[in-house]
């Protein structure tokens, strides 16, 4: 797999950083689309101790464990959590290519895998939501279908604020 490059990276270890210190103000912002989601691949490199050269040069260990710790936590209470939309779980835009899709599945789920022997501090079920949002949006009509249910449901709404499960069919807002 290639490497990290350092371009972007900095900016997202600094949000992770910001999310450990101040989750319960951060996680809204988040979750309801106010703010957009960090880099997914640089996330999920961090949560595996994979850090470009240049922030291993810049980074102390104590503060290259703080963005571990900062990017595990974040894939927990974001990426993982059971209302998340697909593009939450997998950490991406709505309009992340096909190659950025593939890309965040694979490194998400070489860290959530069941098989891997720190699977158990992940939610349960954590590995088939991926893997549900993997197979939605890595298909060009059930993605297009997705989007669709999701712009329909904020249309009858009429929130900002809405959120679809893993499952378009069960689209809701709150």
């Amino acid at each position: 797999m290639r490497e990290v490059p350092d371009a972007g990276a900095a900016p997202v270890a600094a949000i992770l950083l910001e999310f450990l210190k101040e989750p319960a103000r951060l996680r809204p912002r988040f979750i309801h689309g106010q703010v957009p989601l960090p880099q997914g691949d640089h996330v999920f490199r961090f949560a595996q101790g994979r850090f470009p050269h240049g922030l291993m040069r810049d980074l102390p260990a104590p503060e290259r464990e703080a963005v571990r710790e900062a990017a595990n936590a974040f894939i927990r209470q974001i990426c993982l959590r059971d209302e998340a939309t697909h593009y939450q779980a997998l950490c991406l835009p709505e309009e992340a290519s096909a190659e950025a899709i593939k890309e965040s599945y694979h490194l998400l789920m070489a860290l959530i895998h069941p098989d891997r022997q720190d699977a158990q501090h992940w939610p349960k079920g954590a590995a088939q939501r991926v893997n549900g949002a993997y197979e939605v949006l890595s298909d060009d009509a059930r993605r297009g279908a997705y989007d669709q249910d999701m712009r329909r449901a904020i249309a009858q709404r009429g929130w900002e604020t809405c959120r679809a499960s893993t499952r378009p069919s069960n689209a809701r807002c709150r």
